[in-house]
C-alpha cells in the first residue's frame, strides 16, 4: 500500500470533490427553492384557468346549449379539477410530508388527462358547429369554444410541466431522505 504523501495530486483531487458535493448540495438546494417558486406560479396560473372554463361555461350553457362539450359539460368538471390541482400546488408543495406531495402527483396527472380529453372535446365540438356563414351568431359561441380550446391545450402543457417539476422534486426529497438516514451521513 501507498502513503497518502507519495499521492499528493490524488489527494487533492479528492478535497476538491468533497468541497465540490459540498457545493452541490447547497446548488440543489437553490433549485429546489427556485423550483417550489415555479411551481406555485403554474398553480396559480391552474386555478386562473380552472375559473375562466366554468365562467365562460356558464354563457355558452344557457345560449348555445347544443354544443356537445357543453352537453357533457367539459368546462365545469375540467375546471373544477384545474382548480384543485391548482390550488394542491400553491399550498402544499413546500410540505415534507411526502403523502401529500404524492397527492398533488395525482391530482395533475388526473389534470393532464383531463385536459387532453377536454381538449378533444371541445375540438370536436368545433368540428361540429355550423358553418360561419350560417348565421351571425354562432361567431361567439364559436370564439369561446376556440378560446376554451386553447386553454385547455394551455393546461395541458401546464399540468405536464408541473409533473415533471414535480417529480424532480420528489425524487430530489426521497434522495435527500435516503442520504439522511445512511449511516455517517452529516446532512
Amino acid at each position: 500500500m501507498r502513503s497518502s504523501h507519495q499521492l499528493p495530486r490524488f489527494r487533492d483531487v479528492s478535497t476538491l470533490y468533497i468541497d465540490t458535493v459540498k457545493d452541490d448540495g447547497w446548488f440543489l438546494k437553490a433549485i429546489n427553492t427556485f423550483v417550489s417558486k415555479e411551481l406555485k406560479i403554474l398553480g396559480i396560473t391552474e386555478i386562473m384557468i380552472g375559473i375562466i372554463q366554468v365562467v365562460f361555461g356558464l354563457p355558452l350553457n344557457f345560449e348555445e346549449s347544443y354544443i356537445f362539450a357543453v352537453l357533457l359539460g367539459v368546462p365545469w368538471w375540467t375546471g373544477i379539477l384545474y382548480i384543485i390541482s391548482g390550488s394542491l400546488v400553491v399550498d402544499i408543495i413546500n410540505t415534507s410530508n411526502i403523502h401529500l406531495k404524492q397527492a398533488i402527483l395525482l391530482m395533475h396527472i388526473v389534470s393532464t388527462i383531463a385536459a387532453a380529453v377536454g381538449s378533444g372535446m371541445y375540438l370536436l365540438s368545433l368540428s361540429l358547429m355550423e358553418p360561419l356563414n350560417s348565421s351571425f351568431y354562432l361567431l361567439g359561441p364559436l370564439f369561446m369554444i376556440l378560446f376554451l380550446t386553447v386553454l385547455s391545450l394551455l393546461e395541458f402543457l401546464i399540468s405536464s410541466s408541473i409533473l415533471f417539476l414535480h417529480c424532480t422534486l420528489l425524487l430530489h426529497t426521497i434522495d435527500e431522505m435516503g442520504l439522511q438516514m445512511l449511516p455517517g451521513s452529516h446532512h
